[in-house]
Order: C-alpha cells, then sequence, then structure tokens
C-alpha cells in the first residue's frame, strides 16, 4: 500500500507541476506571444504601407517631373520666336489672314538687343493693321496666345471709312522676348523619367 501512496504522490505532484508550468505558460508566457504577433503583424503592416507609400510618392514625383519637363520644353518653344525674325513674321502674317485684316507694314524698329542685366532679347516690331473693328479686336486679342513672349508696348488707333464701311486702322509695337533658362531649368530638357 505504501508503494501506491507513494505513486499515487509522485503523480499528484506531477500534475500539480503540470498545471503549475500550464498556469505559468498562460498567464506569462501567452500574453507576451500575443504582444509579439500584434507587433510582427503591425511591422508587416507598416512596411507594406512605407512601400506603398514610397510607390505612390515616387510616381507623384516622375509625373512632376514631366510636367516640368513641358513647361520647359514650352517655354524654350516660345522663346525661340523673338530670335527668329522669319518665323515672328510669318506668325504675324497668318494672325492677320486668320482674322481677315489688312496687314499694310511690318517691320522691325530696332535690331534685336540684351539686357546685361537679365538676359532678356527684346525685338521691337511695328506693324500697322486694317480692317472692321471686330477683326481688329480680334486680331489683337490672338496676339495673347501667339505662342511667343509679345508684349504690345504702343498702340495708335485711327478710324476710317473705307467704301462706305466703319474700319479701323490701327499701328501697333511690339516687343518679342526671349530670355536666356538659367542652367538648372535648361538642364530639365534633356532629363528623362
Amino acid at each position: 500500500m505504501m508503494i501506491a501512496n507513494l505513486d499515487r504522490a509522485i503523480i499528484v505532484q506531477f500534475l500539480i507541476g503540470l498545471a503549475l508550468t500550464v498556469g505559468g505558460w498562460l498567464f506569462f508566457v501567452q500574453p507576451r506571444l500575443d504582444e509579439l504577433r500584434q507587433l510582427e503583424t503591425s511591422i508587416v503592416e507598416s512596411r507594406a504601407r512605407s512601400s506603398s507609400l514610397g510607390t505612390a510618392a515616387s510616381d507623384q514625383l516622375a509625373q512632376r517631373a514631366r510636367l516640368l519637363r513641358a513647361q520647359v520644353a514650352q517655354i524654350d518653344r516660345k522663346n525661340t520666336i523673338a530670335l527668329d525674325s522669319a518665323l515672328l513674321y510669318a506668325r504675324i502674317t497668318s494672325l492677320a489672314k486668320q482674322h481677315h485684316v489688312l496687314l499694310q507694314s511690318l517691320q522691325p524698329s530696332t535690331v534685336p538687343t540684351s539686357s546685361g542685366e537679365t538676359d532678356v532679347v527684346v525685338c521691337r516690331v511695328d506693324l500697322t493693321i486694317r480692317g472692321g473693328y471686330e477683326q481688329v479686336a480680334a486680331f489683337i486679342e490672338a496676339l495673347d496666345g501667339f505662342g511667343g513672349y509679345l508684349r504690345p508696348s504702343t498702340l495708335v488707333i485711327t478710324p476710317a471709312q473705307v467704301g462706305g464701311e466703319p474700319t479701323v486702322t490701327v499701328r501697333l509695337g511690339c516687343d518679342a522676348l526671349s530670355f536666356t533658362l538659367p542652367p538648372e531649368i535648361a538642364q530639365l530638357q534633356g532629363g528623362s523619367t
């Protein structure tokens, strides 16, 4: 009987030890494991978010760079008009035909000059046009969307009658402007995304 009691005592002690071990596990270790799993999950989610944010930011940056390159290319196209007098005169002549006004004279009044402090080249052009009030007004308005940097500087309007129709003769002085792009901006033209 003593051996049976001894066996029971060992089994009871074993079960008490097992219960303490499981209880300790559930009380101390299991909550820490849950915290570690939550931390690991949040790290993985954070990495995924930062990766997607990095991709989105990178895409936005690339799109912004393309937009800036397009704007620099547009500025460069507008710059060339003041430097190419044949192109300048052809565009003015085309606008006159498009708006049905008679281009009576078109001549440069000065040789292109550069301002030493601002690197702006100015080519002065004087023109005289004649036509109906609406056509002349439409022509002058079209100069705003000219495709180059054109700044009206003088305007003289003289009303007249041609064949019984009211017309207007306009003498218009314009400055065609061109400027040198700073090197930081000019280098955007050659870049690619």
